[in-house]
């Protein structure tokens, strides 16, 4: 048996040679790394609608920022 591809692991023939405590540890393993995956991908998010909430309602307006712009480089 070659494991050196880890897709190997997911065929039913090759999952039959593995001991039953060590899928059960290696289905453990892998759940507990998606969980603290997606919980550590919470903390950007937050951040991200916490600073959309924090921005305003204001709209930008881009011919009023050349006007500024324009103003201030004539003088």
């Amino acid at each position: 048996m070659d494991l050196s591809d880890p897709s190997v692991i997911l065929t039913s023939e090759t999952r039959n040679f593995i001991p039953v405590e060590v899928l059960d540890k290696m289905q453990e393993a892998l759940t507990i790394s998606i969980a603290h995956t997606f919980a550590w991908a919470i903390i950007p998010a937050a951040i991200a609608l916490i600073m959309v909430f924090a921005m305003g309602k204001e709209q930008f307006d881009p011919a009023s920022e050349m006007e500024t712009y324009n103003h201030d480089a004539s003088h």
